[in-house]
């Protein structure tokens, strides 16, 4: 069975989702990410664009 980069079959939450957006960032130089604001709770908003565009 093919190894997922990120584990769905784990609880979620802020520091996980960071950790994972970080990692797919090494994996996939081609994708732009950037914070484009705060959740009520303080926590970064990503949006994750796909090439340069």
């Amino acid at each position: 069975m093919e190894e997922r980069i990120v584990n769905t079959n784990e609880l979620y939450n802020s520091t996980r989702l960071l950790n994972d957006i970080h990692l797919l960032n090494r994996l996939y130089t081609f994708l732009n990410i950037q914070i484009i604001g705060n959740s009520v709770l303080g926590s970064p908003i990503f949006t994750i664009k796909l090439g340069k565009r």
